[in-house]
């Protein structure tokens, strides 16, 4: 019994020291994976177009043939150009001015209106904690190792209470 009693921490101290031993003559290395990653993006053609259009002002002056009276300005606007259009002496005066801005048109065609698949392929390298067969191995040995020390102990305990 008091052997048991001198082994049992002799034994758990040894353990703890060939562990830290053999952690420190062989560490855990890293072992690197390479891992792909697929993503996969749709991009769609745009069809509108947009087509500038430049400021512009046109004036047309013509002389009535016949005598008109004087007629105040008339306009007409939208969000594209203004008109003005006026008699003054005899004369037909227009004025139209362009506005600067943009327009839209949406085309029609099949082959512009198509849609394309844009594959992003990564490839990642990722490290992973590598443990040797021997470590694997060592664990399965100590944990047998303390069952049987379990076991001993307990039949060392029965066998002292028969007695």
């Amino acid at each position: 019994m008091k052997l048991t009693l001198i082994l049992l921490p002799i034994l758990l101290f040894t353990g703890c020291i060939s562990q830290s031993r053999c952690n420190r003559l062989n560490p855990a290395t890293l072992q690197s994976k390479d891992s792909i990653y697929v993503q996969k993006e749709i991009v769609f053609k745009d069809t509108t177009v947009f087509v500038s259009i430049a400021p512009d002002t046109v004036i047309i002056t013509e002389k009535m043939p016949v005598s008109v009276p004087n007629i105040a300005p008339v306009t007409a606007e939208n969000k594209f150009s203004i008109a003005k259009a006026w008699i003054n002496n005899n004369t037909l005066k227009l004025l139209l001015f362009n506005k600067p801005g943009k327009i839209a048109f949406t085309l029609q065609n099949k082959s512009t209106a198509e849609t394309q698949y844009r594959i992003k392929t990564e490839i990642k390298t990722v490290k992973q904690p590598y443990i040797p067969q021997i470590y694997k191995t060592a664990l399965w040995i100590v944990i047998w190792q303390l069952i049987m020390l379990v076991g001993f102990v307990v039949y060392k305990l029965l066998e002292i209470r028969r007695n």
